[in-house]
């Protein structure tokens, strides 16, 4: 997975990441000096957003109508506050829009194809732009008025990059010249090779306090929770604005969001989709990029974490479990979790749903579970080519699905009422996720690229969220938390380690696979265990009541021959010998 970051510096000191997640390909970067906020547009996820300057308060400044963003600017000065950036997807415009996401308007949409390059004249208030297509750079006023054209020449413009003004100069970045040029910003006069050096020039800014006058900061003595961002109309100069998932009250604080809505897994992205067919009105969580592999995910209301299941290149036995805020932040990792089919909770009964694909000597079922693991009990035996399960609470009613054939069906969570929603009948091939929310099933179906619901109990109305989409993967839905109460709420239940909600609004402790149970809520570490390979896998048992006391060493590939263990220093050595990338001498600690 690559990382893609938004980082600053000061000089001569070492770099600092402000964003670490939820970019894909950031196009245009701006800062306002006087609100002290960052902008950036990203052209793969068609968005621009706003953090402050430190990355705190991420929020979703534009996200409807945006297909291919590419250059931005912004005067965040007084008289102005205006966010400008160029766009050359289908309708090749330049746009502007208040800092504070207000009075949206196109101010450039003709005789343009391809604008990239964008800067201001501040002083005169006049915006910069190149077209790398059809190869000039014209200026015109704030709002797309008195547009004059300063340079076309294909010796001087082949393919335009970057723009930026001092004085009466302005210079530009050639991808194709592979120069650094500038020209009078006026006539276009006395053009100029600065360098010819510079192998596919991109970006290109001029340094000077003359560029950024500091004028006094309306968001400096405010009540704003979250973000605080300039305002072209506000009287006051500012708005309040929250932060993903969170709504504004008059006040300037946040409150989380209520309203329901999809977390859609669509190709390497996890996205929000509105429930309602056709409206875009999004933006409840930072989209989360590099999803390479992703099959389940799940979210923490009470936290604000998104979780997802993502296997790993080549393994065919192991995947990895990450979580990260809605927000954006650090990724946290479960490594080498194996590949759960599918499964589900309910909080209330404190009981575990799952779909089970079996194996050598255990069958294909659905079953359930307490959560502290005790009264397993099989639900549903020799279930072929199952997909998805669900639950909805309220109803106490279980959904699930298969393929080939193709169905949705429900049942009471006592395994009994078995009935049919949706077949191969009602144009559906692979129902891959299945979600329910108020009386209604959502269901994803790769092999015909949609999302669609249908209202319950029958199947009837189906409605079609999403179509024509064939890099959906699977979904779930984010919707209002299930109240509830139990032991392990209150000083995690006096546990030492884990905290289990078990049947009667009682709990039990667990504690992680190196410890053994002292007290009810006490545990101390094993002391003697035995370490024993299996080619493909090392374990550890206690000797004294031979339940497993570490946790695994297993990937694709081991082949691990011997072991020994350096008790002082808690390290297991082993051999490994294959013609793979496990091939030598490893250690690990226990």
């Amino acid at each position: 997975m690559k990382l893609k970051r938004i980082s600053r510096l000061d000089r001569g000191s070492d770099h600092q990441d402000i964003m670490s997640t939820g970019l894909d390909l950031v196009e245009g970067l701006a800062y306002d000096w006087i609100g002290q906020n960052l902008y950036w547009l990203d052209s793969k996820l068609n968005t621009i957003e706003v953090a402050k300057e430190t990355g705190a308060g991420r929020m979703i400044l534009v996200k409807e109508n945006i297909t291919q963003p590419r250059g931005m600017c912004l005067d965040p000065n007084p008289g102005a506050r205006w966010l400008f950036w160029t766009d050359w997807g289908e309708n090749p415009r330049i746009e502007r829009i208040g800092m504070d996401d207000t009075n949206r308007s196109t101010i450039i949409s003709t005789k343009i194809y391809w604008p990239n390059g964008l800067a201001l004249d501040i002083a005169n208030r006049r915006i910069y732009f190149a077209d790398s297509k059809l190869d000039f750079i014209d200026t015109c006023l704030y709002d797309g008025s008195k547009r004059l054209q300063v340079l076309a020449s294909l010796h001087y413009l082949l393919h335009p990059h970057s723009l930026t003004l001092f004085e009466d100069t302005m210079y530009w970045t050639d991808r194709q010249l592979n120069r650094v040029l500038s020209a009078h910003k006026f006539k276009g006069s006395n053009q100029t090779v600065m360098s010819h050096l510079i192998s596919r020039p991109l970006s290109i800014h001029v340094h000077h306090p003359v560029l950024q006058p500091i004028t006094a900061n309306p968001c400096a003595n405010t009540s704003c929770e979250h973000l605080c961002l300039l305002s072209p109309i506000n009287p006051k100069g500012y708005s309040c604005k929250c932060q993903v998932g969170f709504n504004l009250l008059p006040d300037g604080r946040c409150m989380e969001e209520e309203t329901p809505y999809l977390i859609v897994l669509r190709s390497s992205q996890i996205v929000d989709v509105y429930l309602t067919p056709k409206e875009t009105k999004t933006g409840y969580i930072t989209p989360i990029v590099g999803v390479e592999g992703g099959r389940l995910i799940e979210y923490d209301r009470r936290d604000c974490i998104i979780y997802w299941l993502q296997e790993k290149d080549g393994d065919s036995k192991n995947g990895t479990i990450y979580g990260i805020l809605y927000n954006g932040g650090n990724r946290t990792e479960f490594p080498n979790v194996s590949k759960p089919k599918a499964m589900c909770v309910d909080p209330i009964d404190r009981q575990i749903f799952w779909v089970d694909d079996g194996g050598f000597g255990i069958p294909r079922k659905i079953g359930r579970v307490n959560m502290d693991g005790t009264n397993p009990l099989v639900l549903v035996e020799n279930i072929e080519r199952s997909e998805a399960i669900t639950i909805d609470i309220p109803s106490k009613t279980l959904y699930f699905s298969c393929q080939n054939p193709a169905f949705i069906k429900a049942m009471s969570t006592d395994g009994l009422n078995v009935r049919t929603i949706l077949t191969a009948a009602n144009n559906m091939a692979l129902p891959k996720a299945i979600a329910v929310h108020e009386s209604r099933l959502y269901y994803l179906d790769p092999l015909y690229d949609k999302i669609e619901r249908v209202d319950l109990p029958n199947g009837d109305n189906p409605t079609t969220i999403i179509d024509n989409d064939s890099e959906l993967r699977t979904l779930t839905i984010y919707k209002k938390r299930v109240t509830g109460s139990h032991p392990c709420l209150i000083n995690n239940g006096e546990c030492e380690q884990l905290c289990l909600p078990a049947s009667g609004g009682t709990r039990v402790c667990a504690y992680e696979m190196k410890y053994k149970k002292v007290t009810e809520t006490r545990c101390e570490p094993y002391k003697t265990i035995a370490v024993v390979t299996q080619l493909d896998v090392a374990r550890g048992y206690s000797l004294k009541d031979s339940k497993e006391a570490m946790v695994p060493i297993t990937k694709i590939g081991h082949h691990i021959l011997h072991v020994d263990v350096h008790y002082a220093g808690n390290w297991i050595y082993w051999v490994e010998f294959n013609r793979g990338i496990w091939n030598g001498i490893f250690r690990i600690r226990f």
